[in-house]
């Protein structure tokens, strides 16, 4: 990148046969920035710019996530997800850290990794495209845990894969809690989306029968979804239909 507000950070841009297209932002937490089939957008990117520096995430209360929020995949935690707040600390036992503030969705995604390696591993079974890197999260009397992460994609598949392993390497018990906030962007997402698969009937179907059209009073909220499967993997579909037209 070397014009606008992402100058300076390391990329790894990944093709594969299959036609799926994706970039590692190894400097802001090694997630997934972006996400490509067929040349058609998949993922989600905001005016941001995926900004590098970035911003600091404990302003503004809290919520200066918003201001590096951007990017397919944004991993949150590694100790806390969800909204800003402080909590106790004596687990630490330390004179000066009583609390710790928590900023909103952690500081996984805005911390640097250290890039292990990458390429193609054809003498797999099935060819496969990999990178590796290491992200800590760590404080000097506080937490200190350690993101080993493995990003795949088979030369021929169809499926990006996320192989994480989340160490403490500090002396003390901490807090762990990592999300993966998926983005999906238009045109993979409209107004004619509709999803399906081993989801709430009644979530599903109120989803589908809501008004996606843009207006000027919408706000963002969240909605937890249960997932109705027995099997050791579910799966949820989404869909483009056409617009009813009258």
């Amino acid at each position: 990148m070397e014009d606008g507000p992402g100058r300076g950070q390391r990329l790894l841009v990944v093709r594969n046969a299959s036609g799926i297209g994706f970039e590692v932002a190894l400097d802001r937490g090694f997630d997934v920035a972006s996400a490509t089939w067929r040349g058609i957008n998949i993922g989600w990117n905001s005016a941001n710019g995926l900004p590098w520096p970035p911003n600091s995430i404990d302003a503004e209360d809290g919520v200066g996530f918003y201001r590096n929020f951007d990017g397919f995949i944004v991993t949150c935690g590694l100790d806390h997800i969800g909204g800003a707040k402080r909590s106790d600390a004596g687990h630490f036992i330390h004179k000066h850290r009583k609390a710790v503030f928590n900023p909103l969705h952690g500081r996984i995604s805005s911390q640097r990794a250290t890039l292990s390696g990458y390429g193609i591993d054809w003498s797999a079974s099935e060819p496969v495209i990999w990178a590796e890197g290491v992200v800590r999260q760590s404080s000097v009397f506080g937490e200190n845990l350690l993101l080993r992460r493995r990003v795949e994609i088979d030369v021929f598949g169809n499926d990006i894969r996320l192989i994480d392993v989340v160490e403490n390497q500090g002396f003390r018990p901490t807090p762990h809690a990592i999300l993966y906030h998926v983005n999906f962007g238009y045109p993979f997402l409209g107004e004619s989306t509709q999803v399906a698969g081993d989801l709430n009937r009644d979530v599903v179907s109120a989803f589908n029968g809501e008004d996606k059209r843009p207006r000027a009073d919408f706000v963002d909220y969240f909605q937890e979804t249960p997932v109705v499967c027995d099997l050791p993997e579910a799966s949820v579909e989404e869909q483009e239909t056409p617009p009813n037209i009258g």
